[in-house]
């Protein structure tokens, strides 16, 4: 530092050079306004080294900035508006929440920026983008609407639609029942999924299969009604299937042993009875007055009930029909076999 020194040099700055010379820290000095030491400082014609910054005190590497700026890389801002001014007492679970959160805040931007209306969900108009709302000529809103009236001097930014939106009231959640509505006793229901044991008529009674008795639930006023036993002195047998016709007042009941029973539920007897399968009848289907059957023994057979007889007969599954099903034109018969194949058959033609 000799060939820094000079004859008008201060002593206190060539003692500042010499300790950052010898990698010492430097010494703060509080500067005096006015003082001769800082004229001098400040007229040295030589410039000083640059000072080094140590943050090894700090236990970090990088400086720390001055204002504390949050980072929101991982905030959800759509959860935080759907939660905000969220009574406690609600019972929604955190998924609604943010749902219905997103939903709100997609219809506040299409208001407030792209000029969507929020009710209509359409572009109010097509015309190019125009500037923001705060620096636009905007025409006073409609002295008949209320949130118009009430927002017409606000100093808020959002307009009265927006207004609006934010204070309409939430939809409510819809309640999934998590119990039955009610449990029925149904001893003797038999454990084979190709048996079809359950129909629900248009007048709302139920029809139940249980071993060789049915038995008719009215939903309407809950009481419980015997139609009929299969079992006699002379016969034993049990029903396969139930199905009810259109208007409620039929019931169709196939057996184990083949045959179809019609039976009137409001004089509890049996009005007619149907042969012609030579195994139990698992399915059964309605047509108007006609009447469809599907049996274990490959067989389709479907009658008028206003004529004797058979009508069509389809036979092409190789096991047992499981079920079936009319058209709602009432022209085409689905059938499904236990020989994993799905048909469709024609009542204008035998194919």
């Amino acid at each position: 530092l000799d060939h820094l020194r000079t004859e008008h040099m201060d002593p206190h700055y060539e003692s500042l050079l010499r300790r950052q010379a010898g990698h010492c820290s430097p010494v703060k000095s509080s500067p005096v306004r006015n003082s001769p030491r800082k004229s001098l400082l400040l007229a040295s014609p030589h410039k000083s080294p640059a000072r080094r910054l140590d943050f090894s005190s700090r236990g970090s590497d990088t400086p720390s900035g001055d204002r504390y700026i949050p980072s929101r890389a991982t905030s959800n801002l759509d959860a935080a508006f759907g939660l905000q001014n969220t009574p406690s007492k609600r019972s929604l679970s955190n998924e609604e929440n943010v749902n219905d959160g997103k939903n709100n805040y997609e219809q506040l931007l299409n208001n407030e920026l792209l000029r969507f209306s929020p009710a209509k969900k359409r572009p109010v108009s097509c015309a190019a983008p125009e500037s923001p709302r705060g620096f636009q000529f905007q025409a006073s809103p409609k002295r008949g609407s209320p949130v118009a009236r009430r927002y017409s001097h606000s100093a808020s930014p959002l307009s009265a639609a927006s207004h609006e939106l934010l204070q309409s009231p939430r939809r409510a959640p819809r309640k999934i029942p998590t119990v039955p509505y009610k449990i029925l006793d149904a001893p003797e229901l038999q454990d084979d999924f190709y048996l079809n044991l359950l129909d629900w008529s248009s007048t709302n009674v139920l029809a139940v299969g249980l071993g060789p008795t049915v038995y008719l639930w009215n939903a309407s006023t809950g009481q419980v009604a015997k139609l009929c036993d299969l079992n006699s002195d002379n016969h034993q047998d049990h029903v396969t299937s139930v199905s009810w016709n259109e208007q409620g007042n039929a019931l169709a009941i196939g057996t184990h042993g083949g045959a179809v029973q019609i039976w009137d539920p409001e004089e509890r007897k049996n009005v007619r009875t149907l042969t012609g399968h030579l195994q139990r009848v698992g399915s059964l289907a309605w047509n108007g007055d006609g009447l469809t059957s599907g049996s274990r023994d490959h067989n389709i057979w479907h009658r008028d009930l206003r004529s004797p007889g058979v009508v069509r007969h389809w036979e092409a599954h190789t096991q047992e029909v499981c079920g079936i099903r009319w058209s709602p034109d009432h022209q085409y018969l689905a059938s499904g076999g236990n020989d994993n194949k799905l048909m469709i058959w024609s009542l204008s033609s035998d194919r």
